[in-house]
C-alpha cells in the first residue's frame, strides 16, 4: 500500500501561500477497502521554518483526498501517515518577487460604517470583510497556479501585496459616493466611478490590477416572494456589480458573508448544503440555492472577471464560460451533478466590460502599454528527464480528469494568454521578429496566440504555437469544435473589415466587428 500524490512532485517549489494537495491510497487490500471505503482519515504533520509545528487529521473518501495547506516562507515538510504507511513531501515556498501584482480593495461609501449584508451570527464589519477578501485572494492565487500547471505551463500566478505581518493586504478605499448614490447607479456606472476614484487615490499604480468589493450592496425582499430567476434576484438587489476589464474587477458584497475567514473553513463552507434564506439574503449560487453554492459561484465569478482584466475573452467552456461555478468541485471531492437548465442559461458575467469604458489608464489593460520595457516571453521547454516526463504525464491526466469532472479550467488560448502576462512572469522582450502571413503587420516577439473574437468578446476561434494551420482567411474549426457556418459571417473578406489589436508583445487578438 502507498500514498500517491496526483499533483505534486517531491521536492517542489511554489510561489503562492496556499497549496492544494490531491492524492489517493493505492495498492490497498480488500480489507482496507471494506473498512475505509466510505470514510477514513490520514494524519498530516506540517513542519515549517522557525520551529513551526502543526498536526491535523485529513478526511478521505473512497481512499481519495484533497486538502489545503498554508505554507510559510522557506522550507516546509509535510509528513503523511495512513494506517502506518508513511510518506513525506518537501515544499519550498518563495513569495513572488515582481513589480506587477493584484491589489485587493474594500470600498466603503461616504458616511457608511462599512458593514456588508449578512446574518446576525456573522461578523459583517470591515475587519471581517478584509479577512474574507484576503483569504479569497489567496484562493484565487492558488487556483491560477494549479490550473496553469494542469495546462502544462508551470505554477504561474499573480502576486498579492503583503502587509507587515506577512499576511495579504486589503486596502480600504473611502469613496466619495453615498450609499444612495451607489444604489442609483448601474453596474457599469459604478465600475467607471470606482475606477476613477482608485486612479486619483494613493492606490494608483500602473503595475497593479485591482480586485475591489463595494460594501453597500443590499438585497431586499419585503414581499417575501421566492425569486423565480436570477434576473429577479438582481432586481431586488441594490449596489450590485460584477464587472471586470482593463485594470479593475469590481464586485458587490451581497454574498460576501458566505465566504470564510479562515483556511480551515474553506472546504466545509463549499460543502455546506444549508439553504439560502431568500427572504433575507441574495441567492447567487447558479440555482443551487445553498451557502456552499453561493460561495463557489461568487468566488469563481471573481476569478472570471479577473480573467477579463488579464485580457481574456469569453469561451465556450471553462472558467471564461460558466465553469467558475464549479469551484466546489475543484477544491473538494464533491462529484458533479447534472447542471440545471436555468444554470446553463446564465451569462458568464452580468455584462461585457468594454475596453474603452473609462478614459483613464485603469480602463485599459496595462499590457497595452508599450512604453515600458517589454517582458521576455519564452517557450515552454521540455526536459528529457524521467521526473519531467512523469510530471507532464500527470498534468495531462489531471487536466483531462478535471475537464470531465468540473468546468474549472482554462481553454488552451486562455492559458497561454495568462502564462505570457507580465503579471505572471519576470523577463524581458526577446526582440525576435514575426511576420503575419497575408496581413501587413509584424510583432517584435514570437507569436504565441491568435484569437478571433466576436460579439461580447466571445472567442470564436484561436491558434497557438502548436497549431498546424495559420490561414487567417480560412481558419480551421477543430480547436473550438464550431461548425464552419457559425464563423462565416465574421471571416468572409472583404465584406467585413479586419481589425487588428495588439494586446501583448507576443499575442495578437483579431476582432471582427459585428
Amino acid at each position: 500500500m502507498r500514498i500517491k500524490f496526483l499533483n505534486l512532485c517531491n521536492p517542489i517549489k511554489v510561489t503562492h501561500s496556499i497549496l492544494l494537495i490531491k492524492g489517493r491510497i493505492e495498492n490497498y487490500s480488500q480489507e482496507v477497502w471494506r473498512k475505509c471505503f466510505e470514510k477514513s482519515f490520514m494524519m498530516v504533520y506540517h513542519q515549517g521554518p522557525q520551529e513551526y509545528r502543526r498536526c491535523e487529521e485529513i478526511a478521505l473518501e473512497k481512499l481519495q483526498f484533497k486538502f489545503l495547506v498554508r505554507l510559510h516562507a522557506g522550507d516546509n515538510t509535510l509528513s503523511f501517515d495512513f494506517l502506518g504507511v508513511k510518506d513525506t513531501i518537501n515544499i519550498s515556498y518563495e513569495p513572488i518577487q515582481s513589480d506587477y501584482g493584484v491589489c485587493l480593495v474594500y470600498v466603503v461609501c461616504s458616511g457608511h460604517d462599512g458593514k456588508f449584508q449578512g446574518p446576525d451570527y456573522e461578523d459583517c464589519g470591515v475587519f471581517s470583510a478584509k479577512a474574507r477578501i484576503s483569504l479569497g485572494g489567496e484562493l484565487l492565487q492558488c487556483i491560477m497556479a494549479e490550473t496553469l500547471w494542469e495546462s502544462g505551463l508551470g505554477r504561474k500566478t499573480f502576486k498579492l501585496e503583503m502587509d507587515d505581518s506577512a499576511g495579504v493586504k486589503v486596502h480600504v478605499l473611502e469613496s466619495s459616493l453615498s450609499v444612495e448614490e451607489c444604489w442609483a447607479m448601474s453596474g457599469e456606472e459604478l465600475w467607471e466611478t470606482i475606477a476613477r476614484e482608485i486612479m486619483f487615490s494613493t492606490l494608483k499604480d500602473e503595475k497593479s490590477k485591482y480586485l475591489a468589493f463595494i460594501s453597500c450592496t443590499r438585497y431586499t425582499n419585503r414581499a417575501g416572494i421566492k425569486p423565480s430567476s436570477y434576473s429577479q434576484v438582481l432586481r431586488m438587489t441594490k449596489g450590485h456589480v460584477a464587472l471586470g476589464g482593463g485594470g479593475l474587477a469590481l464586485f458587490g458584497t451581497g454574498a460576501l458573508w458566505t465566504w470564510p475567514t479562515h483556511l480551515s473553513q474553506v472546504q466545509k463552507r463549499l460543502l455546506c448544503d444549508e439553504a439560502i434564506d431568500t427572504n433575507l439574503f441574495m441567492d447567487d449560487s447558479a440555482y443551487r440555492g445553498t451557502i456552499g453554492g453561493t460561495f463557489a459561484t461568487t468566488l469563481g465569478s471573481a476569478l472570471h472577471e479577473l480573467g477579463h482584466c488579464f485580457d481574456l475573452g469569453h469561451t465556450g467552456d471553462g472558467i471564461m464560460a460558466r465553469g467558475f461555478d464549479d469551484l466546489d468541485l475543484f477544491f473538494t471531492l464533491l462529484e458533479r451533478n447534472l447542471t440545471s437548465k436555468e444554470a446553463r442559461s446564465l451569462d458568464p458575467c452580468s455584462s461585457y466590460q468594454r475596453e474603452d469604458l473609462s478614459p483613464l489608464s485603469i480602463g485599459r489593460s496595462n499590457s497595452f502599454n508599450s512604453s515600458e520595457g517589454s517582458p521576455r516571453f519564452t517557450s515552454v521547454r521540455r526536459s528529457d528527464s524521467i521526473s519531467k516526463y512523469l510530471e507532464d504525464y500527470a498534468q495531462k491526466r489531471l487536466r483531462y480528469q478535471n475537464k470531465i469532472s468540473s468546468g474549472c479550467f482554462w481553454t488552451s488560448s486562455c492559458a497561454l494568454l495568462l502564462s505570457k502576462q507580465k503579471w505572471m512572469n519576470k523577463s524581458e522582450c526577446s526582440l525576435s521578429q514575426f511576420q503575419l502571413p497575408d496581413v501587413d503587420m509584424s510583432v517584435c516577439c514570437d507569436l504565441s496566440v491568435i484569437e478571433v473574437r466576436g460579439d461580447g468578446g466571445k472567442v470564436l476561434q484561436y491558434w497557438t504555437e502548436e497549431s498546424t494551420c495559420l490561414d487567417l482567411k480560412n481558419p480551421p474549426t477543430s480547436h473550438m469544435g464550431l461548425p464552419q457556418k457559425s464563423l462565416e459571417p465574421q471571416i468572409k473578406p472583404p465584406e467585413i473589415k479586419l481589425k487588428l489589436q495588439i494586446v501583448m508583445d507576443r499575442i495578437v487578438i483579431f476582432h471582427y466587428p459585428v
